[in-house]
């Protein structure tokens, strides 16, 4: 918010700074973060990946977050008592009610997505004790970029780094290491090691096909 106001006082610049794509999401910003302020419910028509149509959902909005050019609310569903997380480029319209909520102060955002890769919360996983290898190439960007918060450069030589880190193997974790093809591998844990090589045996078996 800042920045587009020192875009608004320097207009000869707005041609010379280009952004990254942000989906149509950002339209309910205002409207979610005045209700934020205010501590006022949602009332969200809302469809996911998953659905084949727009639900209504009464939502208590907790966190926002940005994260890979897109929007995340995380928040309280009042119908099946629940915090989830909401993309939203995928919210149709967002109203604020009257009804106001008490904020739970024993919620701390940093806490709940401690141990994260990116916006993926799962109570089910554990933060977990991870080794990568690094091609020379690659251990710069992630030097300057870490994967997460926990990440330490344990060995170094010409041809590759070592990396470890405290992280759940989250779906988009998983998907980052994926994105950085073979110039990272993985060496513990073995779970998640086979898992990237099972992933990769399906990528080649697609490929054999496709001919």
């Amino acid at each position: 918010f800042s920045f587009a106001g020192i875009l608004q006082e320097d207009i000869d610049l707005k041609n010379r700074i280009l952004f990254e794509h942000i989906p149509a999401g950002m339209k309910h910003l205002d409207v979610i973060i005045e209700a934020m302020h205010n501590n006022r419910r949602l009332e969200i028509g809302y469809r996911s990946y998953t659905w084949n149509e727009i639900r209504e959902i009464t939502l208590e909005p907790y966190v926002l977050r940005l994260f890979k050019q897109r929007w995340y609310l995380v928040g309280y569903n009042i119908e099946n008592h629940q915090t989830h997380l909401h993309a939203l480029d995928r919210m149709h319209h967002v109203v604020m009610t009257e009804q106001e909520f008490v904020y739970p102060r024993q919620f701390e955002p940093r806490d709940y997505f401690d141990g994260c890769y990116g916006i993926i919360h799962d109570d089910n996983l554990l933060p977990t004790h991870t080794v990568l290898r690094v091609s020379s190439t690659q251990a710069p960007y992630l030097r300057d970029a870490p994967l997460h918060s926990s990440q330490k450069e344990i060995e170094s030589n010409e041809r590759y780094s070592i990396f470890e880190l405290t992280v759940c193997h989250t779906y988009d974790f998983i998907k980052e290491l994926f994105s950085l093809g073979p110039e990272v591998v993985v060496i513990q844990p073995i779970a998640l090691r086979e898992r990237m090589i099972g992933g990769i045996q399906k990528m080649m078996e697609h490929y054999g096909h496709d001919k």
